[in-house]
């Protein structure tokens, strides 16, 4: 009869594990650690930790000795690990296992390791989430990482409060701001977290703090925190850089202020120009009627390929070139829609380049205009890379930071306090699907995820945190073709959306209509899109159906107007 006990191997690593605690009489080696001595057993400790196998069994002088020291694990982490080496039993807490994980990366102890990595996955929380995170990515653990991450982006806001993010150098705490997050209103978490971790050491870290600061979405704080709080704070008030950005987004609260006129909710569009025409029309998108606007609100001179914006109901109308000519404008002419009577004033300040087939937005009570041809470029030197912003309270132009790529035929929109470029001709000659975005906090122009597909002489507009970049075409013969037989091919119908969330281009349908040169603004949650070198009509998406409908017909063609809601 065979008998088997099942214990047996326990029982003798029960007993040698006793044995050492009192005895001694059959350990042959003492470890030592921290000042700290462990009889232990050769063949046991050996037999589970790959670093003192390799001890034992290679030629140093610990294999021909009956002694050896660890120098890189202190006394109690050493005890608490040849206890788990005897008995497969250890206490993990947040005080000891950073420790513990340590030892056993250079011990060698695969099983111990394990351990570790079920211990910080079952306790991330806000207090210790960015250690674990540190340690895991040291040692290589993954989903660990992962998971920190994870919690990281669910929990931003507890984690910037926590201890663990003072003790971050300025990289790290870059690193932390520039997460994206799932919780709203983080913007206010991340300014008192800038402040606190600029505090913690005020000499050593108050030059880091304008980089830190413009880390912070100011437009996404309340106008009562940005007074209350941010305005109060000396390290903002006695810094210029972060003053200025302070009172751009406080600018930004004024009404009328507002980045895109386009969401605004007026039902009546204003289009202005198109085919070198000077009319200046109303439409109304509910009652689908068109009114002519009274004769004297007719522009004061002819303009192909200017650019509009709508600031406070004053309509800026900017650049363009002559109909015959070649003459390029640097002149503004603007329309005041809160007089009785309104009129063309062109008692503005021309800006500092003469431009045609530019874009221009608003953002933060600022005018921008990219990009485009002038008198020179157009038969020499290509499109403009160069770029400028107007401040309509100062009556002043001022230039920015040139973009990556020179554009004309382009689009420019603005949308969570950031310009965005898509599109146009790159040198005058081939359309390019690149798209760029604009930082007036740092001052930088940064590439993002290029468009599906090449488009120059496209529109675009901005509605429910997408951007739209709307018709256009690929082909290279930008103006001697459609002057004369406007038998152009490749024009596009088709729309593409950029998810600011995200960061991805997406297709949705196409329009009735092929349209290269038409223009487009948000009215009643609706995207309006009005003209094009061929389209007569006037059609609007709606984004929960993803289907364009023709509204009514126009009665000629309008090639580039400016299309703004009013």
């Amino acid at each position: 009869m065979e008998f088997n006990n099942n214990h047996h191997a326990t029982e003798i690593i029960s007993n040698l594990n006793e044995e050492r605690k009192t005895t001694k009489d059959f350990c042959d080696f003492t470890i030592k650690a921290g000042g700290t001595q462990f009889p232990v057993h050769k063949c046991v400790v050996g037999s589970f930790s790959e670093y003192f196998k390799k001890m034992f069994t290679t030629k140093r002088k610990e294999s021909y000795s009956n002694e050896g020291s660890v120098k890189k694990v202190s006394g109690p982490t050493m005890a608490s690990i040849i206890n788990f080496i005897y008995t497969s039993c250890i206490i993990l807490t947040h005080d000891n296992v950073y420790d513990v994980l340590e030892a056993a990366e250079y011990l060698r102890i695969t099983s111990l390791k394990e351990y570790c990595r079920k211990f910080f996955k079952a306790s991330l929380n806000g207090e210790n989430c960015l250690k674990i995170r540190s340690y895991s990515n040291r040692y290589n653990m993954g989903d660990v990482v992962q998971a920190a991450e994870t919690f990281i982006s669910k929990n931003l806001g507890a984690v910037l409060k926590s201890s663990d993010f003072l003790q971050f150098n300025v990289d790290d705490a870059m690193a932390l701001l520039k997460l994206e997050s799932e919780q709203d209103s983080i913007d206010e978490d991340k300014y008192r977290s800038v402040v606190s971790w600029t505090k913690y050491s005020l000499d050593e870290r108050r030059k880091h703090f304008n980089d830190l600061f413009l880390l912070v979405q100011l437009n996404s704080l309340s106008q009562k925190f940005l007074n209350e709080v941010v305005h109060r704070e000396e390290l903002v008030t006695q810094s210029a850089d972060s003053m200025n950005l302070l009172v751009t987004a406080l600018f930004a609260r004024i009404p009328g202020n507002i980045d895109n006129k386009d969401n605004c909710q007026s039902d009546e569009i204003l289009t202005i120009g198109g085919d070198f025409k000077q009319i200046v029309v109303k439409f109304n998108t509910k009652t689908k009627q068109w009114s002519d606007m009274p004769v004297s609100l007719d522009t004061n001179i002819d303009r192909f390929c200017p650019s509009a914006v709508n600031y406070n109901q004053q309509i800026l109308l900017m650049g363009g070139m002559q109909r015959f000519g070649n003459t390029y404008y640097n002149t503004v002419e603007r329309l005041d829609l809160n007089d009785e009577n309104p009129k063309w004033d062109s008692n503005l300040p021309s800006m500092r380049e003469k431009r045609q087939g530019f874009a221009s937005a608003l953002l933060n009570g600022l005018v921008y205009c990219t990009g485009g041809w002038n008198d020179a470029g157009f038969l020499f030197t290509g499109p403009l890379s160069s770029c400028e912003s107007y401040n309509p309270e100062e009556r002043k132009w001022s230039s920015i930071r040139n973009m990556n790529k020179t554009r004309t035929d382009h689009a420019l929109v603005s949308a969570r306090g950031l310009l965005y470029a898509l599109g146009g001709l790159r040198d005058g000659n081939n359309p390019t699907h690149t798209a760029e975005c604009y930082d007036p906090r740092n001052g930088k122009w940064e590439y993002i995820p290029p468009m599906k597909t090449c488009r120059s002489g496209l529109t675009a507009v901005v509605l429910n945190n997408e951007i739209y970049a709307i018709g256009g075409h690929d082909d290279s013969n930008r103006l001697s073709t459609e002057l004369t037989s406007l038998n152009l091919s490749r024009n596009f119908s088709s729309v593409e959306k950029f998810n600011l969330d995200t960061k991805t281009w997406t297709d949705v349908a196409s329009m009735n209509e092929e349209r290269k040169g038409g223009s487009a603004c948000v009215v009643g949650g609706l995207i309006w899109v009005f003209g094009g070198v061929r389209a007569k009509t006037v059609e609007f998406y709606d984004p929960a159906a993803n289907k364009w409908q023709v509204s009514t017909n126009m009665d000629s063609r309008l090639w580039c107007p400016c299309v703004l809601s009013i």
